[in-house]
């Protein structure tokens, strides 16, 4: 395995952590499940020779690339939508970072600097416990670390300083932005009165209303923290990863907490210690599913050479005459391919069926031919070893 091979691991490492993670986000693990589970019957299948059960699995593989991206078009269309985003924001991060290397004036301290989400915590749970107590209804979004832009229809831009006040001069029933959401990023109300996409799940929906579903709807497409206030029912509910759950003022504040520490890490914890440590299992399975695709598709991809002794069998032989001997009983083939088609090969299905030309008794010297020996269509063959064999024919008494 040299550096290329690690490079190649690493890149397919990173694409299926990236498949892994998206697949959680969306509550969607029994997808990779179900996956395994076909697969594991698909290779027990082939290895006790089930002929429907093989071809059938095998014809599922074929069409089942096409099946995903039909049922997940638009989320595999977010997904690529994704990556030239988090390289740009990682470019612009690396450059500003390097900027400040080279700046002559560092006395100057900026306003996001002095930011702290404390603040934040207590204004935000401030205004929703306010709201469903007096049932006053109202939706806040809080970014992830996706964009929600594609996301927000309508709205006015606001970029106003975050305040209990501002929150509920927004959400008074009287206001025009009231029925919408309103966006908060870094301590500042971005935006308010934006439409959000609907979530079709009714199932977690039920008897919520459409503050819910618009809730729900955009968890379901980003990372977005969602807090529903409701008119109706005078209750707080929170949105995020396609889940929604109700919740109390005390467990708002945890929510919250949580939410923030994630976007925003403390500084005295080690960056590199957080990059290995999140979401380590699926980190895991990434680079262990990346190193058996490197075996399958690379190592194993390797030309060998396989030999095998197969019986020699025969047909077209009248009823009246048997053979009584054949010389040698069993010839040696040998196959070449690359050394994974070996790996469930069933040696009963390569065989040699000795055509007779002439069935008639007394002794005959056969010569095998390619056509004679039968076996899987990924093999090549390459030698038969003797090409002759010497059969004595009789009349069956």
């Amino acid at each position: 395995m040299g550096i290329s091979d690690l490079i190649d691991i690493g890149i397919i490492s990173l694409l299926i952590y990236l498949i892994l993670i998206w697949f959680k986000a969306r509550k969607a693990n029994y997808i990779i499940f179900g996956i395994i589970v076909i697969g594991a019957v698909y290779l027990l299948a082939r290895q006790f020779n089930l002929v429907l059960t093989t071809s059938l699995l095998h014809g599922f593989f074929a069409v089942f690339v096409i099946a995903l991206i039909v049922i997940f078009q638009e989320e595999l269309r977010y997904f690529f939508e994704q990556i030239p985003e988090k390289l740009k924001n990682s470019f612009e991060t690396t450059s500003t970072k390097f900027s400040s290397l080279f700046s002559k004036r560092n006395d100057r301290i900026k306003d996001d600097e002095q930011y702290s989400y404390l603040e934040d915590i207590d204004i935000i749970s401030s205004t929703l416990n306010d709201f469903s107590l007096n049932k006053i209804g109202a939706i806040i979004v809080l970014p992830g670390l996706n964009t929600i832009n594609r996301y927000l229809n309508g709205g006015f831009e606001l970029n106003g300083k975050l305040s209990l006040p501002l929150l509920k001069s927004i959400f008074d029933p009287n206001s025009v932005g009231h029925d919408g959401a309103a966006v908060i990023k870094s301590g500042r109300v971005t935006k308010f009165a934006c439409h959000l996409p609907l979530s079709k799940n009714f199932l977690k929906i039920q008897t919520q209303g459409t503050r819910h579903a618009a809730a729900l709807g955009l968890s379901e497409l980003t990372d977005a923290l969602c807090l529903v206030a409701s008119e109706e029912q005078g209750t707080i509910s929170y949105s995020r990863y396609g889940d929604i759950k109700k919740i109390d003022k005390y467990k708002l504040k945890t929510v919250l907490r949580n939410y923030f520490e994630e976007i925003n890490p403390s500084e005295n914890e080690r960056k590199w210690y957080r990059l290995v440590t999140r979401n380590i299992k699926e980190k895991a399975i990434a680079v262990l599913l990346a190193i058996i695709l490197w075996f399958v598709f690379v190592q194993e991809s390797m030309l060998v050479y396989r030999s095998f002794t197969i019986p020699v069998k025969h047909t077209n032989l009248p009823e009246e005459l048997e053979i009584t001997e054949i010389n040698p009983k069993g010839i040696s083939v040998t196959f070449i391919a690359p050394r994974r088609d070996f790996f469930f090969l069933n040696e009963n299905e390569i065989k040699a069926i000795l055509k007779i030309p002439k069935p008639e008794t007394g002794k005959h010297k056969i010569y095998i031919s390619d056509s004679d020996i039968s076996f899987p269509q990924d093999l090549i063959l390459e030698d038969i070893e003797p090409r002759q064999i010497f059969i004595t024919i009789k009349k069956d008494e």
